[in-house]
């Protein structure tokens, strides 16, 4: 296949392995520079794109319970989602909590499913109770609605992961595929691509693991392809314009890519 920009590996050079770091993880985040974030339970850490941790880059809050998501779209303003207690808390470049936590329950969103970073400080809410995408400013005050999705695409929605790129909201159902939002909350389409759990976007290219490998998605042209790898059974992934990490078993495996 071909890639874009910084995203064309040769068809005979594969990315080259530059450390693996023996840990244990549950999640992994990569964010546009390069820095791997490694979520356990309530804890973050962050890795450098060399694969360097640095004990004081990490965060933990055992108040607010496990962490379900995170979201590092934005280096400057990491969003924390915490399901269990509907909690949102942000973080700056250094893992450091900016402000209080916010309740999203006391906000009148009690069954908030999912949250993600939006554009200009704001933040996607999924309402599972309403079956809605919510846009809140930087306020938190309420700006967008998507009405119910459900009634949209005349289908049952069970979505599992949400991201905001490039003024568009991609909202994953692993049934149905990657529900297509703009940046209004007005539904536009859905892709055809099922079975995920999580995938990364960077323009214009969709990132994704079906469990056969690192597949991708051309967003302008439709297209799909696949990355050439070394042999990897992998967990996770994350890329960045010049990294691909992975989270395996035996920890976390630091690429460059080809030029």
């Amino acid at each position: 296949m071909t890639l874009v920009g910084a995203y064309q590996p040769q068809e005979t050079n594969l990315p080259e392995l530059l450390k693996v770091v023996p840990v244990s993880a549950d999640m992994l985040e990569v964010d546009n520079l390069g820095n791997a974030y490694l979520i356990t339970g309530d804890e973050v850490v962050r890795y450098s794109k060399d694969g360097n941790a640095n004990r004081d880059l990490s965060y933990s809050d055992k108040t607010l319970g496990t962490i379900y998501s995170l979201d590092v779209s934005q280096p400057l303003k990491l969003l924390l989602f915490y399901k269990e207690l509907s909690q949102v808390a942000f973080l700056d470049n250094k893992l450091s909590i900016r402000g209080e936590p916010v309740a999203l329950d006391e906000l009148g969103y009690e069954q908030a499913a999912l949250a993600c970073s939006a554009f200009d400080n704001g933040m996607w809410i999924y309402d599972q109770l309403t079956f809605e995408l919510i846009r809140l400013d930087r306020n938190l005050k309420e700006q967008f609605r998507s009405g119910n999705i459900n009634q949209l695409v005349r289908k049952v929605v069970q979505p599992n992961f949400v991201i905001e790129a490039n003024n568009w909201v991609y909202l994953n159902d692993p049934s149905l595929g990657i529900l297509v939002f703009d940046s209004f909350g007005t539904y536009y389409k859905t892709l055809p691509i099922k079975n995920l759990k999580h995938f990364q976007i960077t323009d214009p290219i969709l990132f994704f693991d079906r469990g056969e490998g690192l597949e991708t998605f051309h967003l302008k042209r439709l297209e799909f392809g696949n990355v050439e790898l070394p042999e990897l059974n992998f967990r996770q992934f994350g890329v960045s314009k010049d990294r691909l990490i992975f989270l395996s078993d035996e920890g976390l495996h630091f690429y460059r890519w080809p030029t």
